[in-house]
């Protein structure tokens, strides 16, 4: 559904782990020695992604000296030949099934089983829970620019983070989304709201500290670096009932021809 006065939509984001759930999963870390603050140096890192465009760049990720995969994305990289370390910031359960490679960088409030699949596993602490912790955005893309500095990293590269997919949503798996918006921004992009609040915030920091962080995921994302105005243009049904459920009226009622970016 389209609306006639294309907006922006305040989307307030809340962790899908209750607090009681975190605050109990930290007692598992205790006594764990955490990341410290390291020294500057000239190691390059790729911070990956599942978007379809990390499939582009594989042999220019493997170049690097050290890779990052987020969540799922590490195990598939593990079997493409692709040495990752896997991260996350989510405290929720994962399909160990899924779950590849030898090192790990976790939060200390992740769930129980997770630190188990890796031999070699590297703690911090996030904002949620401890003063000093690890601060950014909503997703794990978006608190790896802070983890990449206190690590010591000064290039850093995001692959597969473009924010926005074609017909499938990930290199690994496809993800059926009830709540779609299409952001018009120069092209028209269909995107989640988890997804567009990470590109906003990821191409904040890549916009203002370009000297460190680049990305070359295309998509939203690029845009939002190159600090393109955007709007929502269009709304799936189920997120347009939401907004009608939370607000008493939804602006989005005009069928949307989407015109693929």
């Amino acid at each position: 559904e389209t609306s006639p006065h294309p907006m922006k939509i305040d989307f307030i984001p809340q962790c899908v782990t209750p607090e009681s759930v975190i605050r109990e999963q930290l007692r598992h870390s205790d006594g764990k020695p955490r990341i410290s603050q390291c020294e500057l140096h000239n190691r390059r890192l790729a911070v990956v992604g599942g978007g379809a465009s990390t499939k582009r760049h594989l042999a220019e990720i493997a170049r690097f000296d050290e890779v990052w995969g987020m969540n799922y994305v590490a195990g598939w990289l593990n079997k493409q030949g692709i040495p990752a370390t896997f991260i996350t910031i989510d405290c929720q359960p994962f399909d160990m099934s899924r779950i590849g490679g030898h090192a790990a960088i976790l939060p200390t409030s992740c769930h129980p089983d997770l630190p188990g699949a890796f031999d070699d596993v590297r703690y911090f602490d996030t904002i949620e829970t401890h003063h000093n912790g690890l601060c950014g955005g909503t997703t794990t893309a978006t608190r790896a620019p802070h983890l990449a500095t206190i690590l010591g990293f000064c290039d850093v590269t995001f692959y597969g983070c473009e924010g926005s997919y074609l017909a499938d949503t990930h290199i690994n798996e496809h993800r059926e989304y009830e709540d779609e918006i299409i952001v018009q921004c120069g092209k028209d992009y269909r995107t989640t709201p988890e997804y567009l609040l990470q590109a906003q915030n990821l191409g904040e920091f890549i916009r203002h500290f370009p000297e460190m962080f680049k990305e070359k995921s295309g998509g939203l994302l690029s845009e939002m670096v190159a600090g393109k105005p955007w709007e929502i243009v269009a709304v799936s049904g189920a997120l347009k009932d939401k907004l009608e459920k939370t607000n008493g009226v939804s602006v989005f009622d005009t069928p949307y021809q989407w015109r693929a970016a």
